[in-house]
Parts: structure tokens; C-alpha cells; sequence
């Protein structure tokens, strides 16, 4: 409406089904004075990438925790960190619980401790993933490092910095000017100045894009070290197989494996080419031979 405000992106809390805060920006019908058009849209641009930055690393944790207790059926066989985690979150959730407060009202109080305490019965369990995502840090490299530690993984940034696409935006589009890590503090720093009201810090339309592909790379690799280690563990407890040996990896996403298949009692050896078969993907950044799940057609 003229002459109102309007809200165009959503930041703040770490659990995107619970709760967030809405960030009121002047609309381009305010017709502001100090703020150029162009500049407000590369504003909201900014702050709506930040959003889905956020959210994306949230639902990477949710997946990952709601398939952990697939593939290590005890509770005490999880690392010591993780355990100690999950229950500092569980607290710290039912500290700040309340029927009539919106940060965590849509988790029933009645579950936010029940699979910490089936685990600690022995009993099958799963995991509370907001549990992991309490703290009120923004994604800066180092908070980024401690979740990913919380989980489990310690070289968590170590691994996505020599993620080939990671290593490949550094060198190509930054000039190898920049890491990962001061990268990625950069776009946070740059996002927080501008939605705080700094209009010099305002992220251009080119520099908006450049983050965008960053994160998509940074995206990737975590994706792929997460799922992997599901993968793997899945071998260990019989959850997953081993069906195919990667030979070669394609451009256009497409790879080449050796499969073999059981026909009438005999042993078939044949060299497959499928396009961007899951499992496939998740282990050409290392270029490892081993995958553990059925390829898609």
C-alpha cells in the first residue's frame, strides 16, 4: 500500500517451523529519498538469500537427524558431543516452551524430551533436530563449524573448502582473493549492515549472484557430507548395499559405473551410464568407488 510497510523476508530464529521474525522494509511505493529503487531491491534480494542460507542449512540438519537413528539404532553408540548437545538444546527449548509463545509452539511439549528419553531407555529413538539449532548466532563460519562439531563432524568446513565446486568459485570468481570462511563471514557481515539501515554496505546486483552460487557450492558440499556419512554408516549396521563402482564422472552430471547383477544364478558385468543418480552424486567429490544406493532411472 502506499506510504506503508511491508515484510519481505524472514531471519532471526534457528527453527524455521517454529517461528520467525518478519524484517519490515520501506516498499518501493514509499518512494524513499535516501534509498535508491535499484538499492531496495538489491537490499531485499540480499536479505531473502540470507533467508533461504539459513533455512537450507536447517533442513540439512533436519534430514540428517531424522535419518540418524535409522542407521545407529543405539542411542549410546551416538559421539559424546552430540548427546551433550541434544540435551543442552532440549533445555534450553524447554526453557523458552509456551503455549501462547510462537518460538516453539509448534512442537508439542510433550515430545521435545521423549526421544532423548527413549534413547536413554534403550528403546528406539529420534532426535529433536531444533535441539541442534538453538543458538541465536547468525551462520558465520565459526557458528557454522560448531554446529556441524555438535553433529559429529569436526572438519566440517575443512571438507567443504576443498569441495571442488567451493575450491573452483574461489579460484575462478574471487581470484583466489577470498576463502570460504571470510567469504562467507563477508556475506553475513554485508547482509546484517544492510538490514540494519547501512545503505553503503548494500550488496550489488552482481555481488548478490556471485553469493548466491557460493552457497549453492557451499550447499552441496555439505549435503554431500552429511548424506555420506548416512550412506556409510548404513553399510555398517546392513541399512544400506553397495550396488555399483563409480569409473568415471562426466560433465553434465552424468557418470559412468560398473555394476553387478545376480541374472538366473549368474554373475552379468556391465558399464552403466545414468543420469545424476543420488548416490552417484554424493561420492564424485572424492572420487570414491563405492555408492550404497540404488540408482534412479
Amino acid at each position: 500500500m502506499a506510504g506503508g510497510l511491508e515484510a519481505v523476508g524472514t531471519w532471526g530464529t534457528r527453527s524455521r517451523t517454529c517461528s520467525s521474525k518478519h524484517l519490515v522494509i520501506p516498499t518501493e511505493h514509499q518512494a524513499p529519498t535516501e534509498v535508491g529503487l535499484a538499492d531496495l531491491r538489491s537490499l531485499r534480494r540480499g536479505v531473502s538469500l540470507y533467508a533461504l542460507f539459513e533455512q537450507t542449512i536447517c533442513d540439512l540438519v533436519t534430514e540428517y537427524t531424522g535419518l540418524l537413528p535409522t542407521v545407529v539404532p543405539k542411542f549410546s553408540d551416538l559421539c559424546d558431543r552430540s548427546r551433550n548437545q541434544l540435551r543442552i538444546g532440549i533445555g534450553t527449548i524447554l526453557t523458552k516452551w509456551g503455549p501462547d509463545k510462537p518460538l516453539y509452539s509448534s512442537i508439542r511439549e510433550e515430545s521435545i524430551a521423549a526421544g532423548f528419553a527413549d534413547g536413554l531407555r534403550g528403546k528406539p529413538y529420534h532426535l529433536l533436530a531444533d535441539a541442534f539449532l538453538v543458538s541465536p548466532e547468525n551462520f558465520r563460519s565459526t557458528a557454522l563449524g560448531r554446529l556441524f562439531s555438535d553433529l559429529g563432524f569436526d572438519d566440517a568446513i575443512s571438507f567443504a573448502r576443498k569441495y571442488e565446486g567451493v575450491r573452483q568459485f574461489i579460484e575462478t570468481r574471487l581470484s583466489s582473493t577470498e576463502t570460504l570462511e571470510s567469504y562467507l563471514d563477508l556475506f553475513v557481515r554485508t547482509r546484517n549492515e544492510s538490514s540494519h539501515g547501512n545503505i553503503s554496505t548494500i550488496a550489488s546486483a552482481k555481488q548478490i549472484i556471485d553469493y548466491a552460487d557460493f552457497l549453492c557450492e557451499l550447499f552441496n558440499a555439505f549435503a554431500i557430507l552429511l548424506r555420506s556419512d548416512i550412506l556409510k554408516r548404513g553399510t555398517m549396521t546392513g541399512q544400506t548395499q553397495d550396488v555399483a563402482e563409480i569409473l568415471h564422472v562426466y560433465t553434465g552430471g552424468i557418470y559412468g559405473a560398473s555394476a553387478v547383477a545376480i541374472l538366473n544364478s549368474q554373475s552379468v558385468n556391465g558399464f552403466t551410464r545414468e543420469r545424476n543418480p543420488l548416490a552417484m552424486q554424493l561420492y564424485c567429490h572424492s572420487r570414491s568407488v563405492e555408492t550404497h544406493t540404488q540408482p534412479s532411472n
